[in-house]
């Protein structure tokens, strides 16, 4: 494979595809599949599911888009930075723990959710709490949130989604 960029963890590529969608790599044990986002903007942090069968084309998830792991797709991922709609990017998919760097840590958009509890897909687009049904296996949150935010987290597997 020729590789036609370097890897970018901290802005899209913008419209310029630099990676087949879809694949995977491992930086300092930390994985990252390249995606692009639908037609719709992706904040930091938001949790993004697969669009259809098409692994890499995502979406900000919410309780009614995310599927089950081998079932039309079911992959998971964090924008770990703002992406515009259309545009091509890495995101976490787990394990991770610190960033490349070795001291910036990886961001979920959570809210409602106690330290250490199992975290779950939200209405709002790219959300997890810990009150809803298709769980997100594999997700630490590392403090109790109360309101809506971008917080730290860990993963010490792959994501799935447990719908």
């Amino acid at each position: 494979m020729t590789v036609l960029g370097k890897y970018n963890f901290n802005s899209s590529d913008g419209t310029d595809q630099k990676f087949p969608v879809g694949s995977t790599v491992e930086i300092k044990g930390a994985t990252w599949i390249y995606c692009k986002a639908t037609a719709a903007a992706i904040a930091l942090g938001d949790v993004l599911s697969c669009v259809g069968s098409n692994p890499g084309v995502v979406e900000s998830a919410t309780t009614t888009t995310v599927t089950a792991e081998g079932t039309g797709g079911g992959m998971c991922a964090i924008a770990q930075f703002a992406v515009a709609a259309s545009e091509y990017f890495w995101a976490a998919a787990g394990p991770f723990n610190l960033r490349e760097d070795g001291s910036t840590v990886f961001y979920a958009r959570v809210q409602n959710a106690t330290a250490g509890a199992i975290l779950q897909s939200h209405a709002t687009a790219g959300t997890l709490d810990d009150a809803t049904t298709k769980a997100l296996l594999g997700l630490v949150l590392l403090t109790t949130v109360t309101t809506l935010a971008a917080v730290p987290v860990r993963a010490f597997k792959r994501l799935t989604w447990v719908a």
